[in-house]
């Protein structure tokens, strides 16, 4: 059956979306993937397979990265997509760097709402126990840290610059220069947005 109008409308959002809020973001990247219409021609008679359809794997896995922390490998596995391609394909819509909204999207409930205890709030959502704890109990980054986060973002990132090479070039710790600092791909999303949750 062929898309609507719509559909294909939503589509294209969720693979060109420049959200101006968190409250956007959120809303643009938790839509549930379209899939495409499938086609005879999509099929390979000496393979006996489907072509991928990599525009939905890309707004699937952000979708579940977010929802439930997937890796890209895991997607891959549970899915049976080939490795050689999934990695180049999946950083398109945000590759590993996209589970970091997982912790925000999480930070950001749990601070919102007052009547759940950290531990409650970790029981009630499932979430694995030492690092949830870890990430919902985080103070805001220092001064310093957002200085970084600033000067990276505005400078190298638009630069194409990776955060190993940021670290490096500033005498950072790599590790924890990547606790702050994301390779989010360009014209995904703003980063900023996500700033006072990191």
């Amino acid at each position: 059956m062929p898309l609507t109008d719509e559909q294909r409308l939503q589509r294209k959002k969720h693979l060109h979306a420049l959200p101006a809020t968190l409250d956007e973001l959120f809303e643009l990247f938790l839509l549930p993937a379209i899939e495409c219409d499938v086609h005879y021609k999509d099929y390979n008679f000496w393979s006996d397979t489907w072509r991928i359809q990599w525009a939905y794997h890309k707004q699937n896995y952000r979708r579940e990265a977010i929802l439930s922390g997937i890796t890209q490998q895991q997607y891959a596995q549970a899915r049976k997509l080939p490795q050689r391609v999934m990695y180049d394909n999946l950083h398109k819509c945000g590759g590993a760097a996209i589970r970091v909204l997982f912790w925000v999207h999480h930070r950001r409930q749990f601070h919102q709402q007052r009547r759940l205890t950290v531990q409650e709030y970790i029981s009630e959502h499932q979430l694995p126990q030492r690092t949830a704890h870890r990430q919902l109990s985080r103070q805001p980054m220092s001064d310093i840290w957002a200085q970084h986060f600033d000067n990276y973002y505005s400078d190298a990132w638009l630069r194409h610059c990776n955060v190993r090479e940021y670290a490096g070039f500033y005498g950072l710790n790599v590790t924890t220069a990547r606790q702050y600092l994301f390779n989010f791909p360009i014209g995904l999303f703003d980063p900023m947005l996500i700033k006072p949750w990191m």
